[in-house]
């Protein structure tokens, strides 16, 4: 979260924190915003046993799901009220298995600008292990 803002601005971070935790998809998933604010975001999902694929580790679209709303939520933190954004690309790197537990994601923007927004998201387990490294590309929109 954006510290350095005043009061009001905390609200509205902690207000829009809690409708991004209520996204159904979120739920379903167990993804939780843990923080927001100048381009960047970190969000959690822990890996149990309804995320597992047939050999027992965290399934790769689960990951994969977490990293685009890590770099989504990162895009909304830099972005007016009235913008959201689509995901144009997505690529994921799977560098270690994800076993159950804890996985955090930490996204942070490298481009935002009317056309078009980038982001990197790296996605770690409790341990600091390095599970996915990702980059997703992004159409700024505006919400109706």
């Amino acid at each position: 979260m954006d510290h350095s803002a005043g009061p009001a601005a905390q609200g509205y971070w902690t207000a829009t924190i809690a409708a991004l935790n209520s996204c159904p998809y979120y739920e379903l998933l167990g993804i939780r915003v843990v923080s927001m604010g100048q381009g960047r975001a970190r969000l959690t999902m822990t890996v149990d046993e309804k995320l597992l694929q047939i050999y027992g580790v965290g399934h790769g679209g689960a990951v994969a799901s977490l990293a685009d709303s890590a770099m989504g939520v990162a895009l909304i933190s830099a972005s007016r009220e009235d913008e959201a954004a689509i995901t144009i690309e997505l690529k994921v790197n799977f560098v270690a298995p994800a076993r159950k537990g804890l996985l955090t994601a930490e996204a942070v923007l490298f481009q935002h600008g009317r056309t078009i927004a980038g982001g990197d998201v790296e996605v770690r387990d409790v341990e600091g292990r390095l599970i996915a490294k990702a980059m997703g590309t992004y159409l700024p929109t505006r919400r109706k």
